[in-house]
């Protein structure tokens, strides 16, 4: 059994290496017919205005970010100031961008782990909280997602397009309002808990398979809680659906502190594709998969390589190079506040 999981490990470790090593050599390739001085050149004569409302852009997105979280959590009968959340999303930017998940799992741990040490607020309730934003942001995303393939694509055959428009009508009409039934009537809670306790176990954590089901059934109401209000679902859409248009702002200021400008299906796409990319756990803040998304749609469009290098160079100079910085300022102050809370 041991060998057999080795196997399957060195397998998986294989085929990323062989991914990265690809990912590279591309990047090399690119860099070896682009002429490197054009590169500096064209970052040297950005126009610093639009950059430094890029990075206002991107500082503004956090604080909705943190927003939206704070009245999901509402939802949950519990309470968190929103300057803590603030820093508690700051520090999730961090764990995001130095570990390879950077879409598909370091965010909701960490912002539901800071939760729990900095308000006392139960993982149940936390993670209830994130899957709420996730399923009201879901369609937000895939509308932008799906107008800029439409619009982008016009020789896109006529199946293509009825099966792109067929998902989103489904997850939007179908999927979206059976959430609160699905959630209410706690669908396979027996074996999340299971689960649940199992790794509970694995980690050493005092707890009762009892009490783990009490805490997912806890999950399942505070989901389901989130879903049912009006007002508050409006609210929670509004923020994303600003998000993901805040999202292309910046790109568009990114490219306009270049001397171009984008087509808004260019931006629909760079905001929500590489999303999905990000999702292939490989290197920490999806370095190299994320970025070669970037290359693809920018240059897709007719983006001149130069130009297209330089507008994916200042965005990762202000998602992750500053981003990285400011998320570990952040979590050292909240490891100091956890630190005091606990003398």
């Amino acid at each position: 059994m041991a060998k057999h999981e080795v196997r399957i490990n060195l397998r998986k470790t294989l085929i990323s290496v062989a991914i990265l090593v690809v990912i590279v050599l591309l990047a090399l390739v690119l860099l070896a017919r682009q002429n490197l001085s054009e590169i500096l050149h064209t970052l040297q004569n950005a126009n610093g205005l639009f950059v430094v409302l890029a990075v206002g852009v991107y500082v503004f997105s956090i604080s909705l970010w943190a927003t939206r979280w704070k009245i999901a959590i509402s939802a949950t009968s519990h309470n968190a100031g929103l300057w803590t959340l603030f820093l508690s999303v700051w520090g999730s930017v961090f764990v995001n961008n130095v570990t390879p998940f950077t879409y598909s799992g370091g965010d909701p741990f960490a912002r539901t782990y800071l939760l729990k040490k900095l308000t006392r607020t139960p993982y149940s309730s936390g993670f209830a909280a994130i899957t709420g934003e996730f399923l009201l942001d879901l369609p937000v995303f895939l509308s932008f997602m799906v107008a800029g393939l439409l619009l982008s694509f016009r020789w896109i055959s006529t199946s293509i397009a009825l099966l792109l428009l067929g998902i989103w009508f489904a997850v939007v009409t179908v999927v979206l309002p059976l959430s609160p039934r699905i959630l209410r009537r706690r669908v396979a809670a027996g074996k999340i808990s299971g689960f649940a306790h199992r790794i509970a176990k694995l980690f050493r954590m005092k707890t009762t398979k009892a009490k783990m089901v009490r805490e997912v059934e806890h999950f399942y109401e505070g989901a389901c809680h989130i879903l049912q209000g009006k007002k508050r679902v409006l609210s929670m859409v509004s923020i994303s659906l600003t998000l993901w248009i805040l999202i292309m702002i910046r790109f568009f200021l990114i490219f306009q502190a270049l001397g171009y400008t984008p087509s808004i299906q260019m931006l629909m796409l760079a905001a929500t594709l590489p999303q999905f990319v990000g999702l292939i756990p490989l290197l920490p803040g999806g370095l190299g998969t994320v970025d070669a998304a970037f290359f693809f749609i920018y240059t897709g469009f007719g983006v001149p390589t130069g130009l297209a290098l330089s507008a994916i160079l200042i965005e990762r100079a202000i998602t992750y190079v500053l981003g990285t910085l400011i998320g570990a300022g952040a979590l050292s102050y909240l490891g100091i506040s956890i630190w005091m809370k606990k003398k």
